[in-house]
C-alpha cells in the first residue's frame, strides 16, 4: 500500500502493480528537458558560400563548377577573359596561317566558300595599300591573307568554345600577371621619386 502513495498513477484505471517499465516509456514525458542549441555546421557553410542556394550552380556538373562559379560571382571578369582569349585565339592563328600560306609551308586542305574569300580579299586589299614591293608580291600576300582569314572564320565556333572553357583559368593567370606588373611599375615609380 505504501508504494501506491509514493508512485504516481499514470492513468486512473491502471494500478501501479500493472505498470511495467516498457509501458511507462510509451507515455510522453511531462517535463521538458531544455537543450542548448548546437551550432549547425551546415548552416554556417551555407552562410559562407554565396552560391549555396543558387539553382543554376546546384544543377551544374562538378567538372563545370569552376566556370559557373566564376561566371556567377564575377561576371565582368569572366566576360573580359572570354573577350581577350577570343582575340588571342583569333589573331595568333591568323598571323601564323598567313605566314605559312605565304611562305608555302602548307596548303589549304579544303575548299573555302567563295563569298567569304571575296569578303576577305576586299579587306586585305584595303589593309595592304602601303605594301612595299621589296617584301614580296602584293597579290600573293592578299590571296594568302584572304585564305588565312577564311580559315580562321571557319574555325570561329571552335575558337569561342575554347575561349569560354579557358576563361576561368586565364582569369587566374592574368590576375597574377597583372599584379606582378603592377608591383613592378609601383617599385619603379618609387625609385624615381
Amino acid at each position: 500500500m505504501l508504494s501506491l502513495y509514493i508512485r504516481p498513477r499514470l492513468h486512473p484505471y491502471i494500478t501501479p502493480s500493472i505498470v511495467t517499465p516498457t509501458r511507462t516509456l510509451l507515455y510522453k514525458r511531462t517535463t521538458k528537458i531544455k537543450r542548448t542549441p548546437t551550432p549547425d555546421l551546415n548552416l554556417n557553410a551555407k552562410l559562407d558560400d554565396p552560391l549555396a542556394d543558387n539553382k543554376y550552380y546546384k544543377r551544374t556538373p562538378n567538372i563545370l563548377r569552376p566556370h559557373m562559379r566564376s561566371m556567377l560571382l564575377h561576371p565582368g571578369k569572366f566576360v573580359l577573359s572570354v573577350a581577350v582569349l577570343q582575340q588571342i585565339f583569333t589573331i595568333v592563328p591568323f598571323l601564323f596561317l598567313w605566314k605559312g600560306y605565304y611562305n608555302g609551308w602548307f596548303h589549304v586542305p579544303f575548299e573555302m566558300p567563295e563569298q567569304l574569300i571575296e569578303h576577305a580579299r576586299g579587306m586585305m586589299e584595303k589593309g595592304l595599300t602601303q605594301w612595299d614591293p621589296q617584301m614580296g608580291d602584293r597579290d600573293t600576300a592578299i590571296e594568302t591573307g584572304a585564305t588565312a582569314y577564311a580559315t580562321v572564320r571557319a574555325l570561329t565556333p571552335l575558337i569561342w568554345v575554347s575561349a569560354i572553357l579557358g576563361a576561368p583559368f586565364f582569369e587566374v593567370r592574368a590576375r597574377a600577371l597583372f599584379n606582378k606588373l603592377l608591383k613592378f611599375f609601383k617599385r619603379n615609380n618609387n625609385k624615381k621619386q
